[in-house]
């Protein structure tokens, strides 16, 4: 693999903390699985996260604006 491909490999891969490990893609093609793996790990946690924080804010803004009481004002 030329040089700047093979540093952005390892660049992306401490990005997304999966470190250097004692197992690397040595071809090409295994590298852009792997790569494509590593996004969709991303991509898996971004969709979570999403999915939770409207509700979260949602009881937040409420309590903010006595909407509801918490469970210690009852």
């Amino acid at each position: 693999m030329v040089r700047p491909l093979r540093a952005l490999w390892w660049t992306f891969a401490t990005i997304t903390t999966l470190g250097y490990g004692d197992y690397t893609p040595v071809t090409p093609t295994g590298s852009i699985i792997a790569f494509a793996v590593m996004l969709a790990g991303i991509a898996l946690i971004g969709v979570v996260t999403a999915a939770f924080a409207p509700g979260s804010s949602t009881r937040s803004a409420q309590r903010v604006r006595g909407a509801t009481k918490s469970p210690v004002n009852r």
